[in-house]
């Protein structure tokens, strides 16, 4: 059972390493890296034998083929002769070390488990490579070369920088630099720290709290506006709507009012629309941009400084009348004392009675209740959201734009460069999430 699991756990590694063109490179370059990777072939073979496994389906012989691609000669192997379990868990861990000590890979990157295994892909993009042209007619890679354009990173800057003009520049070279794409632009680049498999969910969560705060607020207010009731006061009829009575007035400011509703209401759909919205690259899927975030904690930044601020705020009268009837007869009392000022105690009295019978705050208060609810829920989907939201890697943007410059000031002095793969995600995983896009889409 151990051997299979070492096996299995063999085979992810060397794989995961394989499809990386910046590791097949440092393989070419690298001697230490080489041997172990070599090493770690001959082991393969060695569980294979202990497993029984058919030379059909053997791992080990396709690990081969393409580790003897890579060095572009024929590459021998043999099982050692004190080859053991202990042995191949040992050099395994050797390899790991190498690969985590020398390159930006993650250890889970590394020993992710590979449910689907093209070889067949590989052998293809080792033909792509750049150097192939020079391991095919040489046989060899000049190692020496290889060190100089990955170390000497000062020069490549400096030479870049100080470039005047004076260099025989080829016009395919100087098209070349304009068809790199900025790690930024590259859908392959990953800029943030973590991959929150949740955020998909806080989208719908956030788009679908904030949907309901903003109906609820809609219905809410037109209850206000259209619940009407005539009252005769002062010598003459007055027609009274629970929404001047929040506002302290008896000015009628309904067209503007649903020209408010309406805005908010489009706003609201604008935004979910845009949590709903399927990603369409791979970094969207984990993240949530910023802008829609800052427009969504302004409308609760608005809601908290009517509630706490203003005053004669429709937020606030809501708030304090919901649950607290004294709230409201205070609030009916304030409004027939401040608009009814030549009326006598009395008579403001009997008023401020008839518009608590007349107008219809059951329905009010029961649309106020829910809307008090919805809006808790609303700010506390925001902030979970917000604080799930992964955070730029700084430093990660910082060396992926450093590896775009130096591959585009070798590209001009028409050189290689080999760029840091391991900043990038590998391209099964984004041919992946795009065949998924399309199967949806279809």
């Amino acid at each position: 059972m151990k051997d299979k699991l070492t096996y299995e756990s063999l085979i992810n590694t060397l794989y995961n390493i394989l499809e990386r063109k910046n590791l097949r490179v440092l393989i070419r370059s690298e001697v230490e890296l080489s041997i172990l990777f070599k090493k770690n072939i001959e082991n393969m073979f060695f569980l294979e034998n202990i497993l029984q496994v058919e030379k059909n389906n053997s791992k080990a012989k396709e690990f081969a083929i393409i580790f003897s691609k890579i060095k572009n000669k024929k590459v021998e192997y043999e099982i050692a002769d004190d080859a053991s379990l202990e042995n191949v868990e040992k050099d395994l861990n050797s390899l790991k070390n190498f690969v985590l000590k020398n390159t930006n890979i993650l250890k889970q990157d590394l020993e992710n488990e590979v449910s689907l295994f093209k070889f067949k892909k590989i052998k293809e993009e080792l033909v792509d490579d750049n150097k192939q042209e020079t391991i095919e007619q040489t046989g060899n890679i000049n190692v020496a070369e290889t060190a100089i354009i990955q170390n000497n990173n000062e020069n490549v800057n400096k030479t870049f920088n100080n470039f005047n003009g004076t260099m025989n520049i080829d016009q395919k070279n100087l098209n070349s630099i304009f068809t790199l794409k900025h790690p930024l632009q590259d859908p392959r680049f990953y800029p943030y720290k973590t991959k929150p498999k949740t955020i998909k969910y806080l989208k719908i969560g956030l788009a679908a709290s904030l949907l309901a705060w903003i109906i609820i607020f809609s219905i809410l207010q037109l209850i206000a506006m259209l619940s009407s009731a005539k009252i005769n006061a002062d010598s003459k009829q007055q027609t009274i709507t629970i929404y001047m009575i929040s506002l302290n007035s008896l000015k009628d400011n309904f067209i503007p009012n649903v020209f408010s509703i309406i805005l908010y209401l489009f706003l609201g759909f604008y935004i979910a629309l845009l949590l709903f919205k399927k990603p369409k690259i791979y970094r969207e899927q984990y993240h949530i941009p910023g802008f829609l975030l800052f427009i969504i904690g302004f409308l609760i930044i608005i809601m908290f400084c009517q509630l706490f601020i203003g005053q004669n705020s429709f937020i606030k009268v809501v708030f304090s009348t919901t649950f607290s009837s004294k709230e409201l007869d205070n609030l009916i009392q304030n409004f027939v004392k401040e608009n009814f000022k030549n009326v006598g105690a009395p008579d403001q009295a009997a008023i401020a009675s008839s518009i608590k019978n007349a107008l219809d705050f059951k329905l009010f208060d029961a649309f106020g209740m829910i809307f008090v609810i919805s809006s808790i829920l609303f700010v506390i989907a925001f902030f979970i959201t917000l604080f799930s939201n992964p955070q730029l890697d700084k430093e990660k943007i910082q060396r992926a734009i450093s590896e775009w410059q130096k591959k585009s000031a070798y590209t001009l002095m028409n050189q290689q460069y080999e760029m840091d793969e391991s900043l990038y995600e590998p391209q099964s995983v984004i041919d992946e999430f795009n065949e998924k896009n399309k199967k949806e889409e279809n």
